[in-house]
């Protein structure tokens, strides 16, 4: 009999790029409620500075870990038993926003040019960006207003390369700012409570 292939998705947790968290709340649980749905499930323990070097945390090394993700999945689909044109991504804060990036940019050269593949092998079939970053300006334009010990200084760092990034680059880094025609079909949530 021939295998039954399903829908795949993978879950990007949170955690600023300092950490991911695959056994947290946005990991593990969330494949898992996947897989109950009939998915294959994957969980992607993308680049952050908890496990590499600060030089490797900084975009597009997310994208190009998630674009990785997609090829291997693409790569083992008969054994994984994936239908390869209904891959989805999922992602929670930081993750929404490395979902975001690759949704608004899986059809330019950071992954076709670096994996040396054409760019339609890495088009999601569809994003969901939970409490995303979305938006750096209006991020960095909050944290200025409203300065805290626990701001996204951090998080600046191992995305842009420093505390403080221009405007320039927090337009570049943002997914807001890069919607397009290519842009995958997305759905995004956040709620205060």
């Amino acid at each position: 009999p021939r295998p039954l292939v399903r829908p795949a998705v993978i879950v990007c947790p949170g955690g600023g790029y300092n950490t991911c968290p695959r056994h947290g709340d946005e990991g593990d649980p969330v494949a898992m409620a996947f897989a109950m749905d009939g998915y294959q499930a994957f969980v992607l323990e993308y680049s952050v500075a908890a496990t590499v070097p600060i030089e490797k945390t900084l975009f597009p090394a997310q994208v190009r870990d998630l674009g990785k993700a997609i090829l291997t999945i693409r790569e083992h689909a008969q054994e994984w038993e994936v239908d390869v044109d209904k891959i989805s991504i999922i992602g929670f804060s930081a993750g929404g926003h490395l979902c975001g990036m690759y949704a608004t940019t899986w059809h330019t050269p950071v992954l076709s040019d670096f994996f040396h593949e054409a760019p339609e092998v890495f088009k999601p079939l569809t994003a969901m960006l939970i409490y995303p970053v979305a938006d750096y300006v209006v991020q960095e334009a909050f944290r200025k207003s409203h300065p805290s010990p626990l701001g996204n200084v951090d998080m600046n760092t191992h995305v842009f390369g420093t505390a403080d990034p221009e405007e320039e680059l927090q337009k570049k880094y943002s997914p807001a700012y890069l919607v397009s025609e290519h842009t995958a079909p997305m759905f995004i949530a956040a709620a205060k409570d």
